[in-house]
């Protein structure tokens, strides 16, 4: 390599975490959609057992919620970005994750479940939820990645 096609260290830092925050909204479409399939079948099978109020609110929340992420990718494809905004961007994917999280979190605290089964139903949900996450999300930062030339 030429020392004139040399990245400089804290350059390459730049692009590849600009290409780490790429992937996570690639990967985050289907995780949106799973969110809103859960939320509704939770909603269906707790439907006669719970108030209907409070249930349509937190269903409500969760899809306003899945909905503003789908929003916040397409902002993000929908423009030119330089691999200098990625904190920016990565800051926002953040928050949509968090507020994503309380909102699933919530439903432990918002209905006392009548029953085992739907107790068992919202824990699978959200155990297959966070496993979702887990393999299509962000992998941790590797430094085998990327080789660097001393």
């Amino acid at each position: 390599m030429q020392p004139a096609d040399r990245i400089p260290d804290e350059g390459l830092d730049t692009l590849v975490r600009s290409a780490q925050i790429d992937l996570l909204y690639r990967r985050g479409a289907l995780l949106y959609i799973a969110s809103i399939v859960n939320a509704a079948l939770f909603t269906s099978a707790a439907w006669r057992r719970i108030e209907h109020g409070r249930l349509l609110g937190w269903v409500a929340t969760a899809v306003l919620v899945a909905f503003a992420r789908v929003a916040l990718r397409h902002a993000f494809f929908s423009r030119l970005r330089s691999p200098a905004e990625a904190l920016h961007w990565a800051r926002a994917f953040v928050v949509g994750s968090g507020l994503n999280g309380a909102v699933w979190g919530a439903s432990a605290l918002l209905f006392s479940l009548p029953d085992i089964g739907l107790q068992m139903l919202l824990l699978l949900i959200i155990c297959g939820m966070a496993a979702g996450a887990i393999l299509l999300g962000p992998r941790p930062r590797s430094r085998g990645c990327a080789r660097r030339d001393r």
